[in-house]
């Protein structure tokens, strides 16, 4: 929320989309509550979870032609600042302001089986993935935020591999069109509701 924030802030600027750095602690923007552990609030200290947005001052920014950049901090009723893991308050702050579309930019191409990049995971697929240990880590909080932005609202879903050229740009691109681009041109994977079709199901099941 300091000074790594203003520099992201700054260099998507540079690039000509003028960018505002915010956190939790401007207009409580983020509010949060501490993460239960043990069956103890506050187990962790101060991590926490995203229970509230402050939609109305983010949407004043958007309406401005600002982009907000926030760190993944959110305020308590204690007037803390509580660490959020960042794939569930994207998919929380997606859910909030009623998105129509979440990228979450990775270090990998997407959802990995092996080597290869699934094009489409479904939300019933996530937990065959994660017992299955065709994914690990990191990407299982990943898929577990991207389903709860699916079932909140969020119509399309994306896991984009951030090194790509022009991934970024190109994921974007494919909510616009209602997923109606060619899928060899989009990058990543997308996180859907229920399967394209069964030939789809079938393939991950094999896999």
């Amino acid at each position: 929320a300091g000074l790594l924030n203003k520099k992201v802030a700054a260099a998507i600027s540079a690039e000509g989309q003028p960018s505002i750095g915010v956190s939790a602690a401007d207009a409580q923007c983020f509010t949060a509550e501490p993460m239960m552990h043990n069956e103890v609030e506050g187990g962790l200290g101060f991590v926490g979870y995203l229970t509230g947005m402050n939609t109305i001052f983010i949407e004043s920014l958007w309406s401005d032609g600002m982009l907000p950049v926030a760190p993944c901090l959110g305020i308590g009723a204690d007037n803390e600042l509580y660490n959020i893991n960042a794939d569930h308050m994207a998919a929380a702050c997606a859910e909030f302001m009623g998105a129509d579309q979440l990228i979450y930019l990775t270090d990998v191409a997407g959802v990995l089986d092996g080597e290869r990049v699934l094009s489409a995971v479904n939300c019933e697929q996530i937990e065959q993935l994660v017992q299955c240990r065709v994914v690990s880590g990191g990407m299982v909080l990943k898929l577990e935020a991207a389903k709860r932005a699916i079932e909140g609202g969020v119509r399309d879903v994306r896991i984009v591999g951030g090194t790509g050229p022009d991934a970024l740009l190109l994921a974007s691109r494919s909510a616009q069109t209602h997923g109606r681009n060619d899928a060899s041109s989009i990058p990543g994977t997308l996180i859907m509701r229920e399967p394209r079709n069964t030939a789809q199901a079938a393939a991950l099941s094999a896999a």
